[in-house]
Order: structure tokens, then C-alpha cells, then sequence
């Protein structure tokens, strides 16, 4: 379902940027109050700054959630252009083959998501799984990890 915000939202993905935080912060909170009754929610690429995992704590907090473990993958970044590209060939998304725009996305996770982290993993509820092989090395190394 194509909504006002996932456009806005694309606009800014396809140029490899992160969508601003005050974007995500409605919807996420909607997501979370979707899924209170279920056994757990596995939020995919959030959050990706301080910013938006204090943000998180908040929401949880005022939801009654608490969050049990961030799992972080490690992928090389010569991998993670080549996933990039390959992506690119069967998706309709001409930013996934462009691999300028795929390298300006590891600029950004660099500066600005990398240090979530370390925010995390203060707060000891960081695994870190190496995300590198088949689906099944990776999701048996996630499973084992939370």
C-alpha cells in the first residue's frame, strides 16, 4: 500500500539518504501499537540514528514494550555493494543499481547509524552476528544470537 509518507519517505531512500526522523516517529509509533498484543515485532532498519533509538525507548516506554535485543549484522562493504547490485537486477529500484548510490548509503550508515551501536550496546542488548554467507548461516547465527 503505497501511503503519503512511504512516497516522502522513497524520495529520500533513493538517493541513499535516511529518512528524517519526525517521518518515521508516527509511523513507527503506529506499528507499535498495531502489533501490542503480538509475542514480539522485529523492526527492519530502525532505528538508524541516536536520535530515533532514543525516540524508540521513548515509545516503548509509553507503550509498555520493552526492547529484549538489537541484532546487528556485519556485512564487508565491498559485500554489501555487491548485494547492492544484485538487488538492483530484480528489483524495480534504479537506486539499488546505481552503486554510487549504494556507496553514498555506507557513508551515511558510517557517520550516522554505526554509533546506535554503541548506544545499544551500553545499554547490553546488542548481539552482533556476522551476515555474511547463505540466508540460512545468517538467520541460524540471529536465531542463536537473541
Amino acid at each position: 500500500m503505497e501511503t503519503e509518507l512511504g512516497l516522502t519517505a522513497q524520495k529520500y531512500s533513493k538517493k541513499g539518504l535516511l529518512v528524517p526522523d519526525e517521518l518515521l516517529e508516527n509511523l513507527v509509533e503506529r506499528e507499535l501499537t498495531i502489533h501490542l498484543k503480538s509475542q514480539g515485532i522485529i523492526l527492519d532498519g530502525y532505528p538508524r540514528t541516536i536520535q530515533q533509538a532514543k525516540t524508540l525507548e521513548f515509545l516503548c516506554k509509553k507503550h509498555g514494550i520493552q526492547i529484549q535485543k538489537v541484532v546487528l549484522l556485519n556485512v564487508e562493504k565491498n559485500e554489501l555493494i555487491q548485494r547492492g547490485i544484485e538487488r538492483g537486477k530484480t528489483s524495480d529500484r534504479e537506486d539499488d543499481k546505481n552503486p554510487e548510490v549504494i556507496k553514498k548509503r555506507i557513508e551515511v550508515y558510517n557517520e550516522e547509524t554505526k554509533p546506535v551501536a554503541e548506544f545499544y550496546s551500553l545499554r547490553t542488548i546488542l548481539a552482533e552476528v556476522n551476515g555474511e554467507g547463505s540466508m540460512n548461516e545468517i538467520t541460524e547465527r540471529i536465531l542463536k544470537s537473541v
